[in-house]
């Protein structure tokens, strides 16, 4: 799943036209299963997964801040440590 999601989201915003309608169906069925992985992984508190699933140029935005967090402080986040204690 590593790259996966961020790879196909690319995808559909940079060529929202390309291929016919049967790859299109097959990229978003490909899309929303990668989501529903990543929805389940956030339930189970699996921060493994999502981990593997971000860019390397992962880009957070959360209540109007822009954000290029490092994998290592997102790990940090996902099981429970502060953004103060990253800092």
């Amino acid at each position: 799943m590593a790259k996966g999601l961020a790879g196909l989201c690319a995808l559909f915003l940079l060529f929202p036209a390309a291929g016919d309608a049967a790859d299109v169906e097959a990229e978003k069925r490909e899309l929303l299963a990668l989501h529903e992985e990543f929805k389940a992984a956030h339930v189970r508190g699996d921060a493994e997964t999502i981990l593997q699933s971000l860019a390397e140029d992962y880009v957070r935005v959360s209540r109007g801040e822009v954000t290029h967090p490092e994998p290592g402080d997102m790990a940090f986040r996902m099981q429970g440590g502060s953004k103060a204690e990253v800092d």
